[in-house]
């Protein structure tokens, strides 16, 4: 059996936007629009090699979970002549996919405009495995630098039980660098392609995807891990965790200005408000009470 192998590579052509970061800027999130068997301004890897149809992405109308479709995305295997049995993941992209025949290789590049700091890609999803197969759930969002692509984020989880019925998930976004992204490109694949080997039959249905956006996007200064900073789900507080107690933590202005201090001798996992604070860029500085020190840099959106 012959699989073909998918890397997956963000890269992107299109920069700038006017998408408000207060609207869903993934289109046809609902699977709703459809021409042939692709959604609209989605692409797949519905591919005809040597004369073979490969339909890995169809309309589904039965059970959606809102509206009147769903997208159902299946790994496909055929046979063909001279070559043997061919097995297709199904992927269903905001990007483009290409397939190179003759390698039997493919790509997955470029996106969809996006304005903001895209905090959680959410959705539901169905899925049937087969032979013990895993689904890929991925985002990633990139900028174009003037030279070339640079990778901001990208975040994919794996769902390998079988889910009859429709259940939420939840994807966080990971920044890798404290730039704003220009292009969003999400994924969505039947088979576990990470494993170089694809298994046809396994089906994944998605439907209603959202993104939602943070208020904070965060710069880790330091290159030890002694405490992490997360933005609290309500968007209103920075989390200091850490393993470790915490002496205080000092705020500052990007001018150096000192705006907050928080004495952190009993909580080793402090709030800090950020609510109150205007739109910039803030660095935070925590001690710890051997002497040391981290530096952590964000931008309050």
């Amino acid at each position: 059996m012959k699989d073909f192998t998918f890397l997956l590579i963000l890269s992107i052509s299109i920069s700038f936007s006017n998408i408000l970061p207060a609207q869903n800027p993934i289109p046809n999130n609902d699977f709703e629009n459809w021409s042939g068997n692709t959604p609209v301004d989605w692409d797949s890897s519905n591919e005809s090699i040597l004369g073979i149809d490969f339909t890995c992405v169809t309309r589904e109308t039965n059970d959606p979970q809102n509206g009147q479709y769903s997208a159902k995305v299946q790994s496909v295997s055929h046979d063909i002549i001279f070559v043997g049995t061919v097995t297709m993941p199904g992927i269903l992209t905001l990007g483009n996919v290409i397939i190179d025949i003759v390698n039997q290789t493919g790509t997955v590049v470029g996106g969809v405009p996006v304005d903001g700091y895209p905090k959680f890609l959410k959705g539901y999803f169905k899925y049937q495995p087969a032979l013990g197969d895993s689904c890929i759930i991925g985002i990633g969002l990139t900028r174009w630098n003037g030279t070339n692509t640079d990778t901001i984020a990208y975040s994919y989880t794996k769902f390998g039980s079988n889910i009859t019925n429709w259940q939420e998930f939840t994807l966080p976004v990971q920044y890798e660098t404290f730039v704003e992204p220009d292009t969003m490109n999400i994924m969505f694949i039947s088979s576990n392609i990470e494993t170089g080997v694809v298994t046809g039959g396994s089906t994944l249905w998605v439907d209603n995807l959202w993104i939602e956006f943070s208020q904070v996007a965060v710069n880790d200064l330091g290159v030890n891990k002694r405490v992490y900073v997360y933005e609290t789900a309500d968007g209103n507080f920075i989390t200091l965790n850490t393993r470790e107690q915490i002496l205080k933590a000092d705020l500052y202005n990007i001018n150096g200005f000192l705006l907050k201090t928080i004495n952190a001798t009993i909580n080793y996992n402090p709030n800090i408000r950020i609510s109150d604070l205007p739109s910039g860029i803030y660095l935070l500085r925590v001690l710890f009470p051997d002497g040391g020190s981290k530096t952590v840099k964000f931008r309050r959106i």
